[in-house]
């Protein structure tokens, strides 16, 4: 099996090798003359002019594909729209820049803890986003509530006992 490809290779350039001498590309006399076989099978000399040596407009030529070219274009990524939010809420750390649109998340009422804000983010991304109902564990209260998520810029998530959820792509503003 490992003589099959040089045994391709020089089946290749012997092929090129013969389209090269049918062409005249290579193995050409110098001569300004050609001995040619006449149809009684002797050789005649014949004169050649110099036009005769130019190559044609449709003979083969050695040059090669055209070059490729390849255009990019480099945009700058999208600054998020900054989302405003009630006075009252405020933004939970970490930061999860993985989140993508969700990579901020703020708890929008009292009645919800940082902790269990967090968790309503992981369970909303984990739900594949967009409008979805979500369970949420609340290390606070030690159970598990439901919460309805909503919207876009911010996705706003209720239920549990009244508990806000606010998940959002950029830094807030007031």
């Amino acid at each position: 099996m490992r003589w099959l490809i040089p045994l391709v290779v020089l089946l290749f350039l012997g092929g090129f090798g013969a389209a090269l001498v049918a062409t005249g590309a290579i193995g050409g006399s110098d001569d300004k003359s050609a001995t040619t076989a006449s149809a009684s099978g002797a050789p005649s000399e014949t004169a050649q002019s110099p036009t005769d040596l130019q190559p044609s407009p449709t003979s083969a030529t050695t040059e090669g594909p055209p070059a490729v070219t390849e255009t990019v274009t480099e945009t700058a990524p999208a600054t998020p729209t900054p989302v405003t939010l009630p006075r009252e809420a405020e933004v939970c750390l970490p930061v999860r820049e993985q989140y993508g649109p969700v990579a901020y998340a703020a708890r929008g009422n009292d009645m919800t803890s940082c902790p269990f804000t967090l968790n309503v983010q992981e369970a909303y991304v984990a739900a594949g986003g967009a409008d979805a109902t979500v369970i949420a564990y609340s290390p606070a209260m030690k159970r598990t509530y439901s919460m309805e998520c909503t919207g876009s810029q911010p996705v706003t998530c209720r239920g549990g006992n009244n508990a806000v959820v606010l998940l959002f792509e950029g830094e807030p503003r007031r």
